[in-house]
């Protein structure tokens, strides 16, 4: 992201080392990556399978953790590992791009907030079913994908620049925050996403601590319900090859990773 001054002193500043042109963009950018924030005593192998492959499901090509490295991408999503961006109309994030851009001039469209709606671990699962007869493994995975399983969120939504993420041209900012961009290249702004296009759905336990939280009121949402069975064949396939690499059952694995909050 180029900066306003190569002297600038804030630490959290992701750098673009050259100004590409368009035609050469276009010829050789990766249409979306994701950056993740650094990450500590994170070692669920099955919520994370689910991460990688739902965001590639969604386009996603390049992914980054924690390396202000990010190479060319046309689009940056910043999310954290229990979080994902999701379509409620359309079955990627192109698609997605396609439909806000007509909200708006595009031309002058940098970013594009999502607004955080949490659905907490504390309450029961809710599953979402598929018939997966032909695929065992991965009727065993279905019953055990995070994104599956909590389906109730809390009713309301946190409102933009609270807690929102969001999709960016890395090209148009300066600076980005944690939850909206600091800062715009000059002419350029964030488009709030409304939410009956795209939510982010964030799976968490309760933000204070304790239970309270499941008191607050909620709702189903099966947003997900078009991507479940894309979602667990990959996620099943990768786990087969990610057992045989590691002389491990995949039972073992699956066994090990899921865990009731």
């Amino acid at each position: 992201m180029p900066t306003s001054s190569p002297l600038a002193s804030a630490s959290n500043i992701l750098r673009i080392q050259q100004h590409l042109d368009d035609d050469l963009r276009t010829e050789s950018t990766i249409d979306f990556s994701t950056c993740v924030k650094p990450t500590f005593d994170y070692d669920n192998v099955l919520e994370f399978l689910e991460w990688i492959e739902f965001h590639k499901l969604m386009g996603v090509k390049h992914f980054t953790f924690y390396n202000h490295t990010i190479g060319i991408s046309k689009y940056l999503i910043l999310v954290d590992l229990d979080e994902m961006i999701v379509p409620r109309r359309g079955y990627n994030y192109s698609q997605l791009i396609e439909q806000l851009d007509t909200l708006s001039n595009k031309k002058k469209i940098g970013a594009y907030s999502l607004q955080n709606a949490f659905f907490y671990l504390q309450w029961p699962d809710v599953r979402l079913t598929y018939n997966l007869s032909y695929y065992p493994l991965a009727e065993a995975v279905s019953q055990q994908l995070l994104m599956l399983r909590k389906t109730r969120r809390r009713s309301r939504l946190h409102p933009h620049k609270q807690r929102s993420k969001y999709i960016c041209d890395p090209e148009k900012v300066v600076e980005a925050g944690n939850h909206f961009i600091w800062e715009m290249m000059p002419g350029y702004n964030t488009l709030s996403t409304p939410s009956h296009l795209a939510t982010l759905h964030h799976y968490r336990v309760c933000e204070f601590g304790g239970n309270q939280c499941v008191k607050t009121p909620s709702v189903m949402d099966k947003s997900i319900l078009p991507f479940g069975e894309s979602l667990t064949v990959s996620v099943a396939q990768n786990l087969e090859n990610f057992s045989e690499k590691c002389h491990s059952s995949v039972s073992t694995i699956l066994d090990k990773m899921y865990t009731t909050p």
